[in-house]
């Protein structure tokens, strides 16, 4: 638990950061918005539509670009074979740099109204802009009679901009 926990708080601190090579004050570019999640979680067998709001920040200086968001949003399984599945989530990531990584978390409570789960799941991938491809591993934290969720998961997220602050 205190691994999640220092996770978090690390997200946290680089969410703030902004890394740059070059100091030249007049091409350093801040965007912030509202922004709906649209997105897609798969892995083998199991398919799960993401959407959500986000609040988002993206940071270029010069031809460097950094993104930060965090998020409320609701995975839903569509797989129809299945159990109908939802996933309330909370969660945040940043990216950028030359390498375009992206590191985030989410926390997602799965539940098919009978059983349910808490999972955190810890995300690594690329990203640039409003665009995201991470692999993402879920970690149960409580230990129910769910059933559909697998523990790897692949998911791929794009920003659709719905207000500029």
């Amino acid at each position: 638990m205190k691994r999640i926990l220092h996770f978090f708080v690390l997200i946290t601190i680089f969410q703030n950061i902004n890394f740059s090579a070059q100091s030249k004050k007049d091409s350093l570019k801040i965007e912030r918005q509202i922004a709906v999640l649209t997105g897609v979680n798969f892995w083998k067998n199991s398919l799960f539509a993401d959407i959500g709001l986000a609040k988002y920040k993206n940071s270029t200086d010069g031809h460097h670009p950094f993104s930060s968001a965090y998020f409320i949003s609701t995975e839903i399984n569509l797989l129809t074979g299945k159990n109908f599945i939802i996933g309330p989530k909370i969660g945040g990531w940043v990216s950028g740099g030359a390498g375009a990584i992206t590191l985030g978390t989410n926390l997602i409570y799965y539940t098919d109204f009978k059983n349910s789960n808490l999972y955190f799941r810890p995300e690594i991938g690329i990203g640039v802009v409003r665009f995201k491809i991470v692999y993402g591993y879920n970690v149960r934290i409580t230990n129910n009679l769910l059933d559909g969720i697998p523990k790897n998961n692949i998911g791929i997220v794009y920003l659709i901009p719905a207000k500029k602050k």
